[in-house]
């Protein structure tokens, strides 16, 4: 229930679908903590700089216009 506590509170029948492949997984298993914080980490770096470069090609005064 601490995995995905939204998930199991609206569909009770998804619990065991989510658990049955992680019976073995303890909550503060180091290496499931290593990977979930990598996996943080290049998402949040990835919708970083993905849409910079395409923020310093627009000019201020023309984005400013739009708004």
């Amino acid at each position: 229930m601490r995995i995905v506590p939204g998930l199991t509170r609206e569909s009770p029948g998804a619990r065991p679908a989510i658990f049955r492949g992680c019976h073995t997984v303890l909550p503060g298993h180091p290496r499931v903590n290593a990977v979930v914080i990598a996996l943080v980490a290049a998402v949040s770096l990835l919708a970083t700089f993905v849409p910079a470069p395409r923020a310093t090609r627009v000019d201020p005064m023309i984005a400013l216009r739009a708004e």
